[in-house]
């Protein structure tokens, strides 16, 4: 099996690429939009494995370099970790319940990992030995903006362990959450906040789409807009421009580093021409073009 062409993407995709494949595939051959088709579900478990070998550098590397037999090559495994995701939210309200999570932890050195991810042991820099293991998290663009809680029960060494896992405001895709299940290990917990139909997300800021009469754009008007939250009216000056873009602010994505402190949201203003004119109507706009 070849992740590539699975994903249908080229070998050197970014990891934007691959989530936006994985993303299109696993909806059409999701189990619960596909019932009884076992076809299906065996293509959706086959997009899944996919999508967590190459979304990950380190498991991507070792795919590039042995192929299908890149399991078998790592010698720095240590332990397996048996991880289940307790009434994950999977594509806009659907429950991932179904499949246990398996990944395999990998052996670093606590100094290795700094560069990447900052001290992991209060900024110890001692040499020994843990367990690393990632797993992907995803959540939708509400819970990014307003912080969420999953529940992981990890079965280790035969000993089921319940964790809660707060996802704080603000997170973005590829934002890093750690768990310890052990003093010896370390769980990284990847996020990938779904796709939105109506936003669109950069940085802390959102930018949506509405459509609204074009005499409003000629002579002002009002529109109401739904935020991610909420309904809001918005005044559409006079003279607007097709895709103008009118600022919201402290409607967009909490902040990092300040989650009290909001993005913005830039609403773009579309036009909408009607289909036929009353006669009325087309004398009006005739005598506006000929003053």
């Amino acid at each position: 099996m070849n992740y590539y062409n699975l994903l249908g993407i080229r070998k050197n995709a970014t990891q934007e690429k691959i989530r936006e494949a994985y993303r299109r595939l696993a909806r059409k051959h999701h189990p619960d939009l596909n019932p009884n088709d076992t076809h299906a579900e065996k293509k959706f478990k086959e997009i899944n494995e996919a999508s967590e070998v190459l979304s990950n550098p380190n498991s991507r590397r070792k795919y590039d370099l042995f192929g299908n037999n890149w399991k078998k090559r790592n010698k720095n495994i240590r332990q397996d970790v048996k991880i289940n995701l307790e009434n994950e939210k999977f594509f806009y309200g659907f429950e991932f319940e179904k499949d246990n999570l398996f990944v395999k932890s990998k052996t670093y050195q606590s100094s290795s990992m700094n560069h990447n991810f900052g001290p992991l042991w209060n900024g110890s820099n001692s040499k020994a030995n843990f367990a690393s293991s990632e797993i992907s998290m995803s959540i939708t663009l509400l819970e990014a903006k307003l912080g969420t809680k999953r529940i992981l029960n990890l079965n280790i060494d035969s000993k089921i362990r319940k964790f809660e896992v707060k996802i704080p405001k603000g997170v973005d895709t590829d934002s890093i959450i750690r768990i310890y299940p052990d003093k010896s290990s370390e769980l990284l917990i990847r996020i990938q906040v779904l796709s939105n139909d109506k936003f669109i997300r950069k940085g802390d800021n959102l930018y949506m789409d509405i459509y609204v009469p074009f005499e409003d754009l000629i002579i002002g008007g009002e529109a109401e807009v739904q935020t991610l939250i909420n309904k809001v009216n918005i005044k559409i000056p006079p003279g607007s421009k097709n895709r103008q873009k009118i600022r919201l602010q402290g409607q967009g994505m909490p902040k990092q580093n300040s989650p009290n402190s909001l993005g913005d949201l830039f609403v773009t203003l579309n036009p909408v021409f009607p289909n036929s004119l009353s006669s009325k109507q087309k004398d009006i706009i005739q005598t506006f073009k000929n003053s």
